[in-house]
């Protein structure tokens, strides 16, 4: 069932990371905090997950906004960030898509191969899926 979840957030965070432009492209992120979470054996109570995250939350937005003006931050004029990656609404499916095969398909091999923490072999997919997505979207090329 874990594996199942984590290649559908996997596809999902692919989406939103190509919709939103985000960095890393994939969905590494997505598939570290649901995989981790999802194998341990004994996970805290909901309410104590959710009030850790909101603290993690806060407290990472508030550092960002600290930092931004005493950090040492970018200076200068900054080059903003092309939309969508030039990827047109059936690549940004296509793209999720391949990362929900990808890790699905790792993530049971590496299930039925014995490995403890098959997720990180999701992840090892999810890397892999990051060049063939900016190959895609440059034409092939």
């Amino acid at each position: 069932m874990v594996l199942g979840i984590t290649a559908l957030v996997a596809g999902i965070g692919a989406l939103l990371a190509a919709y939103l432009t985000l960095k890393p492209a994939g969905s590494l992120f997505f598939i570290f905090a649901t995989g981790a979470i999802g194998f341990l054996p004994n996970a805290a109570p909901t309410w104590q997950a959710g009030l850790i995250a909101a603290v993690s939350a806060a407290l990472s937005v508030a550092l960002g906004l600290a930092f931004k003006y005493v950090g040492e931050g970018i200076r200068g004029p900054v080059v903003p960030v092309p939309e969508h990656h030039g990827l047109t609404t059936g690549q940004v499916w296509a793209h999720a898509g391949r990362f929900f095969l990808a890790t699905g398909v790792v993530g049971i091999l590496g299930s039925l191969s014995g490995l403890s923490h098959s997720y990180w072999a999701m992840v090892a997919a999810d890397t892999q899926a990051i060049p063939l997505m900016r190959h895609a979207a440059n034409g092939g090329k």
